[in-house]
């Protein structure tokens, strides 16, 4: 009885880290955008002045550069932060 308890909780424990790194990667950057190597947030910036204001929003969240982007398929005068560390 005790083994088959033992392997219940090892066969949960697999389970959920197995969740765990699907989530993990499915959210990478969270939303809207993350290809990998730069992570743009819902924050909104003025394109073309936005850069400065977005290396401020991308520093407490740990990325060293910031830069005021579209994302794909968006276009205006407006874009979101996009945050990097090169």
């Amino acid at each position: 009885m005790e083994k088959k308890t033992i392997e219940m909780k090892f066969f949960i424990l697999l389970l959920v880290l197995a969740v765990a790194v699907t989530l993990a990667s499915a959210t990478n950057g969270l939303v809207p955008n993350w290809d990998g190597r730069k992570f743009c947030s819902t924050m909104v910036c003025k394109m073309g002045i936005g850069d400065a204001f977005c290396t401020e929003d991308c520093i407490p969240r740990g990325w060293t550069n910031g830069q005021c982007d579209h994302l794909p398929g968006i276009t205006g005068d407006t874009g979101n932060c996009c945050c990097w560390t090169p």
